[in-house]
């Protein structure tokens, strides 16, 4: 009985060492919580490793000073559609443009890094529509990951430049943009 055992578990150590076998997914879980996790659970995981949050609606759950990735983030925002998680956006606003693209290259090749061998995985690098650094990796319309740059006014009335990391659940965010469109 033992042998066999052995046996079962050298095979599925094997098929988890194929290329092919193995999961090459963009990342779908973050603080403890999936893509369709509800807001309450992520409320919960992000009050649990003490940030501050709050619900600005009953589709989008936001957090200050967020360590995520190994970086530290100023904002958080988590998107619902019918309280089920479908996208995370994180930020950091910087004074100057050189400083922002110092970053963004920092994140770019970490990210890079991250998905380029993945068989599945799109990438793409053209300029935003303001002319500004941009990133996006999709893994087939599963998921996506997108890294960009961003020149606007903070809430405070300030100019900055933005450096965002998004994370997106196709399926879900398609379902929300079908429901807002049937809206009009």
């Amino acid at each position: 009985m033992m042998g066999m055992r052995k046996k079962l578990l050298f095979i599925l150590l094997l098929l988890c060492a194929l290329p092919g076998y193995s999961q090459n997914n963009i990342q779908n879980k973050f603080f403890g919580c999936s893509w369709g996790s509800s807001m309450f659970w992520m409320r919960d995981a992000l009050k649990s490793k003490n940030y501050s949050v709050f619900i600005e609606n009953d589709d989008e759950l936001n957090a200050y000073d967020i360590r995520f990735g190994g970086n530290d983030w100023k904002f958080a925002s988590f998107y619902y559609f019918k309280d089920c998680l479908y996208r995370i956006s994180f930020s950091r606003n910087f004074e100057t443009k050189k400083e922002m693209y110092s970053e963004f290259d920092y994140m770019r090749n970490k990210l890079i890094g991250k998905y380029e061998s993945y068989e599945s995985i799109y990438i793409n690098e053209e300029p935003g529509i303001d002319g500004l650094k941009n990133l996006f990796i999709s893994d087939k319309n599963r998921d996506s990951v997108m890294l960009y740059c961003s020149y606007s006014r903070s809430i405070g009335g300030k100019m900055y430049y933005y450096l965002k990391l998004d994370y997106v659940n196709e399926a879900l965010y398609k379902k929300s943009e079908n429901s807002n469109d049937e809206e009009l």
